[in-house]
């Protein structure tokens, strides 16, 4: 499994100052996470990593990693990628039985790389995710999986990627700290916004964040109505004495879903800033910034950049 660190990543990722008209008056920080690699970009970089690395203890012997995602999914054709280099088998069962390999550019990337999709219908889908991700024996046998395949629950949500976001936070807290020696008279980091799909980035995040911390966690959900994964990564902040908000996706509809303001105002910060934003997750959160730019002033903020696909 070696072959995963021939990907050749840009770390650590860059901490760069954010100077944007509609954000005047909050001091922001941008987290390019989404410079690690074009495929496996930003959280899914950090979560796949420690699977993925020589010796891991997660895979064993697993001959075919098992995984659940949406059409939209970022992390499947990250993970496609990741088990392409590892020489290992991956079936993929998608939300939506309407679907198939051609239905868009992210089950085509994941076919091509010999990924096996299967797509499940929505409901049985849901009833996975409130198991959470555990299938029974009759599921696995009508998908095709193999005999002790690797389960991988949506979003890559695992122990190892915890570790990999929390890893993440130790990059970032001496970024800051360098930073703000440098630059800033010791000043401290007030905010840490990032967006959220299953909250696996989240709750890494909370883990590796000392206990304590003076600092706020903001979390944007891409998803409506995630009550089960709300619930977990509030219940981590509270065990570790840390302040969380998590928006819930109520503005445009759902995850996937923008409207043409929010079309407008990416479409507009790509253009002025000359950064890529993807529509799914990071123009959610630019959206909620400028909302709440009024109480972020004076504040000192860090926006993670967790990545997204452009074309596959």
């Amino acid at each position: 499994m070696s072959r995963f660190a021939e990907l050749e990543a840009a770390l650590p990722s860059p901490l760069t100052r954010l100077d944007w008209a509609p954000l005047r008056g909050v001091e922001l920080w941008l987290k390019r996470d989404d410079l690690i690699h074009p495929v496996i970009s930003g959280n899914k970089w950090r979560k796949l990593k420690g699977l993925f690395a020589e010796g891991a203890s997660a895979l064993g012997a697993a001959e075919q990693v098992l995984s659940f995602g949406g059409a939209r999914s970022h992390l499947l054709p990250a993970l496609a990628l990741a088990l392409h280099k590892a020489g290992l088998k991956g079936l993929f069962v998608v939300r939506g039985e309407e679907l198939n390999a051609e239905s868009n550019p992210t089950l085509s990337y994941c076919a091509r790389l010999g990924v096996e999709l299967y797509f499940e219908r929505r409901e049985r889908y849901q009833a996975l995710r409130e198991r959470a991700w555990r299938p029974e024996p009759e599921e696995l046998a009508r998908w095709g999986a193999t005999r002790g395949a690797f389960v991988l629950a949506e979003g890559g949500d695992a122990e190892s990627a915890r570790a990999g976001c929390a890893e993440l936070w130790r990059e970032l807290a001496a970024q800051w700290a360098a930073l703000s020696a440098q630059q800033l008279g010791g000043a401290q980091l007030d905010e840490l916004w990032l967006c959220a799909g299953t909250g696996a980035t989240a709750r890494g995040l909370l883990s590796g964040i000392p206990a304590g911390s003076r600092l706020k966690l903001q979390v944007i959900s891409a998803v409506r109505g995630a009550r089960r994964e709300e619930a977990q990564t509030r219940a981590l902040a509270a065990t570790r004495s840390i302040e969380l908000d998590w928006l819930d996706e109520r503005r445009f509809g759902g995850f996937g879903r923008l409207s043409p303001e929010l079309s407008a105002l990416r479409e507009r910060f790509i253009a002025e800033t000359g950064l890529w934003i993807d529509a799914v997750y990071q123009a959610k959160l630019l959206w909620e910034l400028i909302a709440r730019r009024a109480a972020l002033s004076g504040r000192r903020v860090i926006w993670l950049h967790t990545g997204g696909l452009r074309e596959l």
